[in-house]
């Protein structure tokens, strides 16, 4: 495969301006001098919210590159206007034509070419710039809805020496792992049970619900929602409950009992419970307004550069946000403008389920990791 991301270029479009300057050079030298720059990218995320896989590319032109290039840029375009669809779940895409599209994509992937005289058929992977698609969705008035955030569903059950974890809950993860199969739109994902998930977390700190602990299972798996499933049994080890309880994230409202029914299904039965009452909480989507804006100062506490970028990230991938503007930053913190659509409640459940929290103190809003007892331990 072979991966490229949008570069700027001063002085018109870089792909034309390679071929112009690269004449008569041969199709392979001419396929190296377009300006998608071609570096060992990781392949785009199937599941990424922002990007649309394999999208049909095909042009005729007056050489290869030409070709190529036309196809690569028709199919970006294409691309966008499936992933508005899928954002607004269903929802009219505007008319794209005189969208700078070198603007909106981040990335792509060429998964599969075939290269004639004048030709080029393929394939194509588009990761976009999510902030620029909301862009683009909120001036045409188009609302976003919502998209499942992936979610680890930790098993565990309870005994007479507290909870079981990993090996000695396998059974349990199994039948959890058939449920949640079972409808791959729930993003639900299960630990692999090995021996750093042993180290990650011990029997005592699911018990206590260590943020840390869960934490490193959290970033291990790059899940937004963390969920505690225990299975209780009665004296003859059937299920007879499953303690479905929310550590991280927006997956769950609250903790919650389910009942499970006897009989021969008896695992599988509180497998499905468990699925179901996830599938439920995340019901229904909630769309973003896409009508008037509101803008908050907050107070961003940082340990150093890395976590104001990972916060930067964090924003980015929150439908709500719209744009921020930073007005002071130094080492310890970053006073920021925070441009929203909708609702304070409905910004701070979706910071909430990219792990970050928006607290109000003493009429200053700050925003913090979620779970960190210290807010400058981002």
């Amino acid at each position: 495969m072979r991966y490229g991301f949008r570069t700027p270029f001063t002085g018109g479009d870089a792909r034309r301006h390679g071929l112009a300057a690269g004449g008569a050079l041969l199709g392979g030298l001419l396929m190296a001098c377009v300006a998608y720059a071609l570096i060992p990218l990781p392949a785009l995320a199937q599941q990424d919210d922002y990007s649309v896989q394999n999208i049909a590319m095909s042009a005729d032109a007056a050489d290869a590159v030409a070709a190529r290039d036309q196809a690569i840029a028709d199919a970006e375009r294409r691309g966008l206007q499936i992933l508005i669809g899928r954002l607004s779940n269903g929802g009219q895409p505007p008319s794209l034509d005189s969208v700078p599209i070198d603007r909106v994509v981040q990335s792509y992937e060429i998964a599969s070419e075939q290269v004639g005289a004048k030709s080029y058929k393929g394939t194509l992977n588009v990761a976009y710039v999510p902030a620029r698609v909301r862009d683009i969705m909120s001036r045409n008035n188009i609302s976003v809805v919502h998209q499942t955030q992936p979610t680890l569903i930790v098993p565990a059950m309870s005994g007479d020496n507290g909870l079981a974890l990993w090996f000695d809950a396998d059974v349990w993860r199994g039948a959890l792992g058939t449920a949640a199969a079972s409808d791959p739109r729930l993003k639900l994902n299960l630990p692999l049970s090995d021996a750093e998930d042993l180290a990650d977390l011990t029997p005592a700190q699911a018990q206590a619900k260590d943020a840390d602990a869960f934490g490193k299972l959290r970033t291990r798996y790059q899940v937004s929602n963390v969920v505690l499933a225990i299975l209780k049994t009665d004296a003859s080890g059937a299920p007879t409950a499953v303690s479905l309880q929310n550590i991280m994230g927006g997956a769950l409202r609250g903790d919650t009992d389910l009942q499970v029914p006897a009989g021969d299904d008896a695992m599988a039965a509180a497998a499905n419970a468990v699925v179901s009452a996830l599938r439920d909480a995340g019901k229904p989507a909630v769309a973003v307004a896409a009508g008037p804006t509101q803008s908050m100062s907050v107070l961003v506490p940082l340990v150093d550069l890395a976590s104001w970028v990972q916060i930067k990230r964090g924003l980015g991938d929150v439908h709500e946000v719209k744009a921020v503007q930073v007005n002071s930053f130094s080492r310890s913190q970053a006073q920021i403008t925070l441009t929203y659509a909708g609702d304070v409640g409905t910004l701070q459940s979706n910071l909430n389920g990219r792990g970050f929290e928006l607290l109000s103190e003493n009429g200053q809003w700050r925003l913090q990791r979620a779970g960190v007892a210290n807010p400058g331990a981002l």
